[in-house]
């Protein structure tokens, strides 16, 4: 079973090593973000019983996706942003739900997929849509009219910050993930740290506030 987290622990919990694969971790925050989305995804209830009994197929979920995911960077694999769409769209037909109900069931417990953009490009390419590059980013404020002012680029690695200086946006680094290694780094670049993105949703709405 996962570690039972305290408030006082809640932050190294989330960072111990569930696995390694190939030098790509999977951490007790992965474990536990992948399985309350499964959760939601099919209905269940988010609570400890049944999140601990998902707990043993989702670690297998993960190595397998991080052995996948890096078998097709070494192939050069090609994702169209379109693929990711109808994986979503697979991941409702299997779970016998209409079209449209896990966007709805992640409004019911607060989010919503806007936009869904993916790089193409093999890590290297030197493209500049993978992080730190902005063309993802840019796309997105186009296409949605994105306040950028109001903004914030979130994440668990100092690439998934730098963006914000460029956009004139805030940053705000989560220690879930691989977050607690990249803290000072963070600090550096004027980020905000949060504990996990739950917390920093918080630390957003209180500045769009002006609290």
């Amino acid at each position: 079973p996962l570690p039972t987290a305290t408030t006082e622990s809640a932050k190294l919990d989330s960072n111990k090593i569930i696995a390694v694969v190939n030098g790509d971790v999977v951490t007790v925050g992965d474990v536990d973000a992948r399985r309350r989305l499964f959760a939601v995804s099919v209905g269940l209830p988010g609570n400890p019983e049944v999140l601990e009994r998902l707990t043993a197929q989702v670690v297998r979920q993960l190595i397998d996706e991080r052995l996948q995911l890096q078998e097709m960077q070494r192939r050069h694999v090609v994702v169209q942003d379109n693929e990711i769409a109808g994986e979503l769209a697979n991941i409702e037909r299997r779970s016998q739900m209409p079209a449209g109900t896990l966007g709805r069931q992640l409004g019911a417990a607060g989010a919503s997929i806007d936009l869904t953009l993916h790089c193409p490009h093999a890590p290297g390419a030197g493209c500049l849509c993978r992080k730190p590059g902005t063309a993802l980013h840019r796309e997105a404020i186009a296409t949605l009219g994105i306040d950028v002012a109001r903004s914030w680029c979130v994440g668990d690695h100092r690439r998934d910050l730098e963006p914000a200086t460029e956009l004139g946006c805030r940053a705000m680094l989560v220690r879930t993930g691989q977050g607690a290694g990249h803290v000072d780094t963070a600090r550096l670049l004027g980020a905000e740290i949060a504990e996990d993105l739950l917390a920093g949703s918080g630390v957003m709405a209180r500045y769009l506030c002006g609290l």
